[in-house]
């Protein structure tokens, strides 16, 4: 679209990205030739949905906000090109925005909500795979008459939405009512679509049952199909994992493809859906496949977000072959269902214990002797956390979680039955690195601190008495020049820098020499080094809190577009305790370091110290919208002061004073 060469490339970049994907992806050695369509294996699509978005409203797109922008505003200037692609579209290049926003606003609507990360975007993205089923058929030479029967058996969609029937209860014009009627429109409009929740008691209901939403299309009505009565709440673990495993018996397909609701799919990648379904034989029960992050472009911490998971991608491939210890990683892997029904589950649903569900269920498939794949002719869109709270709420949660698994029966029953190696390979790929990433940090700690105690205490130089020849020599106990200069970089290598090598690697690869020399280096412009810093240590603290006590939880966070700048009083109330004290108690030993020290250019033995104890301090408003505007600060720092004094007027947020704090 809006190309003024029609048979040229597209100009959208992630349009090239698509193309440049799916022509190289032909080329694989594992892309086999497929089956008939009429002989290719059933599957299920299978999302578990709370209450996130589900479609823009015209209020939340064009209410100002607090700076007088707009989400509609934001959106648009986030994708100018696109935006332009759809004013063509719909016949609108010579409009101002107000008047596309009224005259074509079911249009813009669907726009908008396929540019965020809403229900409606993965309901349309999963659904291209009946889309590529019904286009496979035609050129399969099957009649018209045959198809929609021939797709309808290979797939559906399955949602499972958890509190559907209590948003259908809602008052009229109420946000969960807004979003029961724009589900009611998915299910209407997409035919591959079905629905499924919890019913719980109520006035008009005196059992919990799970039930299916039926559809009848030519008159338009929704109608309950299915329901199965069950003696108690089914949700007495994580809300997640329990929302998915009451679900699977909806579904009818042999296989079943567990994803997330902030997810995506694409046309030409659907085409190759029945490649991946020949991949199972024999002992093999779960195969995954990458995921390609839509949401980098929306701001730096979206984009280091989307690094960590390119780099993860990257040891994915490593885990599978040759280590040999890939598992479940939740999305969008592809299930045998069979195996599944009878071995316990997609996963597991333990409060506290199984945080992480979709690793234990990938343990509990290898211990019951199935295997495990990993397939890269295929990818998915996945959208990730663009706010800085909400990347670290998510890396909060992971690091938890890996405290919990550390300590787990499974895992020890797991590598029980494993060789050295494998074992070995385990530890290092799961425990093992927030063990070193926690060890990291504790080491910059006493390394700083053995020199400040060394220099309070004027015991940087000491004297050697060589009694038979009476000659008195001066020998330092802290390193030499060189020698502090090139240890303390270590550290500096180990706190950020080392992980853009992974990521180089993958972008060139992925997008060629240039593209990815130039990708890295504007990471590290953006911050990425500071990033990885404060995220290093949010993974040690909260996987020592978890292997001490056992808090592991699951952290909600938001993937919408960051549209507040958080104030003092929720960065403190967050990483206080994590971050803020650490970081000014190293900054304190290194003033009492070089206070005292006699040794000459200290500094190189503290560089890379000061930049680390700097980092975990200000990143946070580093990396929070607007924190140098002058209104955000002088508001911030008077609710810090509330909050300090016990008058903080919003009680949630950070327990509301910093006495119950």
């Amino acid at each position: 679209m809006n190309n003024i060469n029609p048979g040229g490339e597209p100009r959208n970049l992630e349009a090239r990205r698509q193309l440049m994907f799916f022509a190289n992806s032909l080329s694989f050695a594992t892309l086999k030739m497929p089956t008939k369509l009429r002989n290719m294996r059933a599957w299920t699509a299978f999302t578990p949905y709370y209450a996130e978005e589900v479609s823009y409203v015209k209020d939340e797109l064009i209410k100002p906000l607090e700076d007088q922008k707009t989400l509609l505003s934001i959106i648009q200037a986030t994708y100018p090109d696109e935006y332009e692609n759809f004013k063509e579209r719909v016949g609108a290049l010579a409009c101002d925005d107000a008047t596309v926003t009224e005259k074509y606003w079911e249009e813009l609507r669907i726009w908008t909500s396929d540019h965020t990360q809403s229900l409606s975007r993965c309901v349309r993205g999963v659904c291209s795979y009946g889309a590529a089923l019904r286009f496979l058929a035609r050129a399969e030479g099957y009649d018209e008459d045959e198809i929609e029967t021939l797709v309808c058996d290979k797939f559906e969609y399955l949602v499972s939405c958890q509190v559907y029937g209590n948003m259908l209860n809602a008052p009229q014009g109420s946000a969960d009512r807004q979003k029961a009627e724009d589900i009611n429109e998915l299910i209407l409009n997409h035919p591959e679509l079905r629905v499924c929740f919890v019913q719980t008691k109520s006035d008009t209901n005196d059992t919990f049952a799970s039930c299916l939403v039926g559809c009848d299309r030519e008159n338009r009505t929704l109608s309950l199909a299915c329901k199965v009565e069950l003696p108690g709440n089914p949700i007495i673990g994580e809300g997640k994992p329990e929302n998915q495993n009451h679900a699977v018996i909806f579904s009818r397909g042999a296989y079943l493809q567990t994803l997330d609701m902030n997810q995506d799919g694409y046309f030409p990648e659907a085409l190759k859906m029945r490649n991946l379904l020949d991949v199972f034989s024999e002992d093999v029960v779960l195969v995954g496949f990458p995921e390609v992050i839509f949401s980098e472009t929306t701001g730096a911490v979206a984009q280091f977000a989307a690094i960590s998971e390119f780099i993860f991608q990257t040891f994915q491939r490593f885990m599978t072959w040759p280590l040999m210890v890939r598992f479940h990683y939740g999305h969008p892997d592809v299930w045998d269902k069979a195996f599944t029904m009878t071995n316990g589950g997609v996963s597991k649903a333990s409060k506290m214990i199984h945080v992480a569900e979709d690793f234990f269920g990938g343990v509990n498939a290898i211990v019951r002797g199935g295997r495990v794949l990993f397939e890269e002719f295929i990818e998915v869109g996945k959208g990730r956390d663009m706010g800085f709270t909400s990347v670290n709420g998510f890396e909060q949660k992971i690091s938890g979680s890996a405290g919990t698994i550390s300590m787990s029966r499974d895992v020890y029953r797991l590598h029980r039955s494993m060789d050295f190696f494998r074992m070995m390979s385990m530890y290092f790929s799961g425990p093992g690195f927030f063990i070193s990433v926690m060890q990291t940090a504790w080491c910059v700690y006493l390394y700083i601190l053995v020199h400040a105690g060394l220099a309070i205490a004027d015991l940087e130089i000491y004297r050697v008495y060589r009694y038979f020849k009476m000659t008195e020599t001066q020998t330092t106990l802290s390193l030499s020049k060189e020698e502090g200069g090139y240890y303390n970089s270590i550290y500096a290598i180990q706190l950020g820098l080392l992980t853009v090598l992974p990521l180089f690697l993958k972008m060139v690869m992925d997008r060629g020499l240039r593209d990815g020399i130039e990708y890295t280096a504007s990471s590290l412009v953006r911050g990425s080094w500071a990033f990885n810093i404060f995220a290093m240590t949010t993974k040690g603290y909260n996987y020592m809190v978890g292997l001490l006590f056992g808090k592991a939880q699951y952290i909600a966070t938001e993937r919408g577009f960051v549209l507040q700048n958080a104030n003092m009083v929720v960065l403190y109330g967050l990483y206080a305790k994590s971050h803020l004290y650490f970081g000014m108690e190293v900054l304190l030993l290194l003033l009492l370091f070089h206070a005292n020290t006699v040794l000459p250019k200290s500094l190189l033995y503290s560089w890379s110290v000061w930049s680390f104890g700097i980092c975990i301090i200000i990143t946070p408003w580093w990396f929070s919208p607007q924190s140098t505007n002058t209104y955000w600060m002088r508001n911030s720092w008077n609710d810090w002061r509330d909050w300090l004094d016990g008058t903080f007027d919003k009680p949630k947020i950070a327990n509301g004073s910093w006495k119950e704090w």
